[in-house]
């Protein structure tokens, strides 16, 4: 009588995007950590000018902006990763400031 078929629902789970979350936070750590060898370099090999405080955010501004390019073009994984490893790092910096400055007041 009724020629209306059930539905099947589809199955597969919904895409997140491509990569994985490890693979931007190592991407993260390799280009701060190079791009501050790199800019290191630099700046030792000439006299300190006024780009020297954005010649050293230099390698930070190139991972938000990895990170940036990645989301938009839909690897949402990695670019999540790049800014994930972009604030393990911010954190790092912060502990090893803290610790630091607990060893200078005792």
């Amino acid at each position: 009588m009724n020629d209306i078929e059930p539905s099947i629902p589809d199955t597969d789970p919904p895409s997140q995007g491509t990569g994985s979350l490890v693979a931007g936070i190592a991407l993260a750590w390799a280009i701060v950590v190079a791009g501050h060898a790199m800019t290191l370099a630099a700046v030792l090999s000439r006299s300190s000018g006024v780009g020297t405080v954005l010649t050293l955010l230099s390698p930070e501004i190139v991972c938000v902006a990895t990170g940036g390019v990645l989301l938009a073009t839909g690897n949402m994984r990695i670019g999540k990763g790049v800014f994930l490893g972009l604030a393990s790092i911010a954190a790092v910096v912060l502990l090893l400031l803290a610790a630091c400055f607990g060893l200078l007041r005792q």
